[in-house]
């Protein structure tokens, strides 16, 4: 297994090492004429973009570059440039959903339902409303409710809510009396009852902050669910203070 890599990394990265089994995969199918297309421009010489995997303490899923791993392996290739991100199987499984949204094949109609199935199944979901769902996945928020209407409605798990901000606090909004003849929903602090839930917080929290604040809440959570020691904790908050105060050359 090759050793663990500083957050946000690109590695030449031993293909053995990635695992691709965690239903990472966005995509309804991957295209094969895509694949060896790829293929052939990559034994022509041409430099693909890093490939995203996720490290939990032990194992590398891949999130996006299915189609970029699969035309290295036709050309046979023992090694994936790849960008190494800390996080736990389900924040694999989260970022794949976003992946191909920007970059890649164009998203097929099936591509994007298969996104949506996904991230509404998924735990962080019950923090974000249609239109923060929509967004992260790069998605028109008219289209994603149209698609999710064919799709099946999540079993409930608990109240219903959402996270929102105002004037700088974050609270939990409960969202079932949306709609109805009541009193404005009430809005409580968030607070964490389990580690499961702190990291579908913490989740949840990463996909609507900034890279650096990514980076922090990062940090925090790979020491919160003990993937790393007390002090690789206060090595890594202090490389990234060294990286922001660094002067600009």
């Amino acid at each position: 297994m090759a050793s663990p890599t500083p957050d946000n990394h690109d590695v030449s990265l031993p293909m053995s090492c990635i695992r691709m089994d965690g239903d990472t995969q966005s995509r309804a199918i991957l295209s094969h004429d895509t694949v060896r297309e790829y293929a052939e421009q990559m034994k022509a010489g041409d430099v693909f973009p890093p490939v995203t995997v996720w490290f939990d303490g032990e194992f590398y899923w891949l999130s996006d570059g299915f189609q970029r791993i699969a035309a290295l392996q036709a050309i046979g290739s023992k090694y994936a440039l790849a960008e190494i991100r800390q996080g736990s199987l389900s924040d694999a499984k989260w970022s794949s959903y976003s992946s191909n949204s920007t970059h890649g094949i164009r998203r097929t109609k099936d591509d994007i339902i298969s996104a949506i199935a996904g991230a509404i199944q998924h735990p962080n979901s019950k923090f974000l409303s249609n239109t923060q769902i929509a967004k992260y996945l790069n998605i028109p928020e008219a289209t994603f409710r149209r698609l999710r209407k064919g799709l099946p409605t999540p079993i409930a798990q608990g109240p219903q809510r959402c996270l929102v901000s105002r004037n700088g606090q974050c609270y939990e909004m409960n969202t079932a009396l949306i709609g109805r003849n009541s009193r404005k929903p009430v809005e409580q602090r968030c607070k964490s009852s389990s580690l499961r839930e702190l990291e579908n917080r913490l989740s949840s929290l990463k996909i609507r902050a900034t890279p650096p604040v990514q980076g922090l809440l990062n940090i925090f959570g790979n020491w919160a669910f003990g993937s790393v020691s007390d002090d690789d904790c206060i090595s890594a908050f202090g490389r990234l203070h060294q990286r922001w105060t660094r002067p600009s050359l």
